[in-house]
This record gives C-alpha cells, structure tokens and sequence, in this order.
C-alpha cells in the first residue's frame, strides 16, 4: 500500500497518507464489525497496514489519529484474539504528549482500551478508563458517547456489587437513548436492566425485559445484538429450570455469533449450554463443550467475567454423572476442537434437552 501511495511525494508525507486512509478505511468499517462477516475478513487482511498506521501515529506524536484508528479496530482485535496487542497499542497512544487533551479522540482511546481491559478481566484498569471517558463526555456534552460510556461504567460498578450506582447508570443512559429516540440506545440499555435483574435473581423482573430487548434486537436483523439477546433470555430459562427453552436460546446465540465470525461471542452462550447438558445427563457432551469454550479463552487471551454467567460448578456437577476417565477424555476432546467443530457440536439438537423440562 505505501508503494502505491508514493508518486512524487517525500516518505514523511506518503506515511501520513497511510496512516489517514487507512483511519478512514477502519472508521468506515468499525459500524460493520459486529455485523457483517466480510467486513471482519477485510480489516483482517489489511491488519498489516493498520498497525503500521498505528506506528506512524506513536513514532509522529499524532496521538488523535492514532486513538481514532485504535478505537474503530479495537472489537476486531477482541474477536480475533488480538488483546495482547491491542492493549499494547492503547497504552503507548494515551501515553502520547499529544494524547492528554480532553479531546472525543482521547474518549475514543480510552474506551478502546477498556473494552481490551475488560475483556482481559483487569477490571480496574477498566473502570478506570470507562470513568475518564465518561468524564470527558459530559465535559463536551456528547450525549451518544456519554450512553455507551454509562452502559460501560454501570457494568463495571455490577461486578462491584454496588447497584445503587448500577441503576442510576443505567437509568440515565435510558433517558437519553428515549429522549434522542434512538432504539438502538434504548435496546442496549433494556436489556442491561434486564440482566442486571438476573444478576440478583430477580428472576421474574429479567425475563419479560430481556424477551422485550431481544424482540427489538430481532427487528434489526443485527446478528450481534440477537445473539447477546438470545443468550441473556437463555440465562434467565436456565435459572428456572426451563431446559429445552434455555437450550434453544443459547444455540440461536451460538448461531448467530459464528454466522457473525465472531469466535469471542461464542464463549458465554458454549458455556450456559454446556451447564443446560450437565443438568439434563449430557455431561460427556457438556464437559466437551466446556473444554472447547477454555480453548477458545486461551487463543483470544480472555474473556467475559465468570461472575457474569452465574453457573454453579458444571464441571463438578458433571462428576457426579460420568467417572474421571470420561471426564478427562471429553474435556481434552473438547480442547482440540476447533471453532466450527464446537460450534457443530454445540447445535447438533440433544434428545435428554429435548425430553427434559
């Protein structure tokens, strides 16, 4: 790409053009990343070209170009298994001299690099920089950024325990989303009351708000938010016994994430299934897709918080079905499975889920 850009111009100039199309090639792309598989292969295959844009920015001090690209790249280095990186990258942009400036692009670079963090399970680090973004978008009155900031910080004070904070969080963030009429921010939201009602087992209060959210998800026709949708209803069967109704959510979840590319998205609904198995005498099965799900963890370098899930012990609860043979046999099957192998196992349908309930 440098080649083709190189005409007459001097080094310094054909770089900055590198770096600024391709900021604007992954700006482009960022909206399609969880939507759209192609658009993941694309960034994919010019990831090569986007770090060294990254590069330029550190190498130049062009820290608002730099949190801009890192920013619109930042989910496809989480669903590709790139957290390392990618929080690498984030920690040497906000460094920057030029990067200190309360600036859209420093909440974009802050939010990035919480996402990774997250992701990473380094909470701190997490909250710490959802907080600073929030921060910076009141300061400039950006009422978009500000949701996505409060969904975030809101989420983080959930796995404090401190849900006084939770609901105001998450109470101003509906507004906002009602008051721009924006559906998208309001689904968003809906869906986080939901399981934040789940989270404290108030069972009947989660299940009508997260089969609402997952209604609105399902008329986007947006394959990321109908397979979160569908893993949250999923949940709620779960805890309520509702076997084949939780099986079911979380493999039209499962589905959707692969459909999506998305092998990030496959580790909480792998894993709500798996539990489903165990409980219904599917252990072998269970423990099989418990053991892909930790492969899937070790290659993204992460993964969603455990208390999140609300499992119990599937693996203990499956030795109570199958002997320690079979219990190792399967867990090591599982991990040398790939990702569409336990995506195939995970929707081939199960008569005991089937029978069960």
């Amino acid at each position: 790409m440098l080649d083709r850009l190189a005409g007459d111009d001097d080094e310094l100039e054909v770089q900055r053009r590198h770096a600024a199309y391709f900021t604007g090639f992954a700006e482009t792309a960022e909206p399609d990343l969880t939507r759209d598989p192609a658009v993941i292969e694309r960034v994919g295959r010019d990831h090569d070209n986007i770090r060294a844009a990254l590069a330029w920015t550190i190498q130049h001090d062009e820290a608002r170009l730099g949190m801009r690209l890192g920013y619109a790249v930042w989910r496809f280095w989480h669903q590709r298994g790139h957290l390392r990186e990618g929080r690498q990258w984030f920690e040497r942009l906000l460094a920057l001299p030029s990067a200190h400036d309360r600036t859209p692009e420093r909440a974009k670079g802050l939010i990035g690099a919480a996402g990774i963090a997250y992701w990473q399970n380094d909470y701190p680090a997490a909250e710490g920089w959802y907080l600073e973004a929030e921060a910076i978008y009141r300061e400039l009155g950006d009422e978009v950024g500000l949701a996505d900031a409060l969904y975030n910080t809101g989420s983080m004070a959930a796995l404090r325990g401190d849900m006084e904070t939770v609901w105001r969080k998450l109470g101003e963030g509906g507004d906002i989303g009602r008051r721009m009429g924006d559906e998208e921010i309001e689904a968003r939201f809906l869906q986080a009351e939901g399981y934040m009602a789940f989270m404290i087992d108030d069972l009947d209060r989660a299940r009508p708000v997260l089969e609402h959210a997952l209604e609105m998800a399902e008329r986007s026709g947006e394959r990321m938010p109908i397979a979160v949708g569908n893993h949250t209803v999923g949940q709620v069967a779960r805890l309520q016994g509702r076997w084949p109704d939780a099986a079911s959510h979380y493999r039209n979840a499962i589905r959707a994430g692969h459909e999506l590319g998305d092998a990030a998205s496959l580790t909480e609904p792998l894993q709500g299934l798996a539990a489903v198995l165990i409980a219904t005498g599917d252990a072998e099965r269970g423990v099989r897709l418990l053991g892909a799900n930790a492969a899937i963890r070790d290659r993204l370098g992460g993964g969603p918080p455990p208390e999140w899930l609300r499992l119990g012990d599937p693996l203990t609860d499956a030795r109570q079905l199958i002997d320690d043979d079979a219990h190792a046999r399967e867990w090591q099957r599982g991990s040398e499975m790939t990702v569409d192998e336990a995506v195939a196992d995970a929707l081939d349908e199960s008569p005991s889920v089937e029978a069960a309930g």
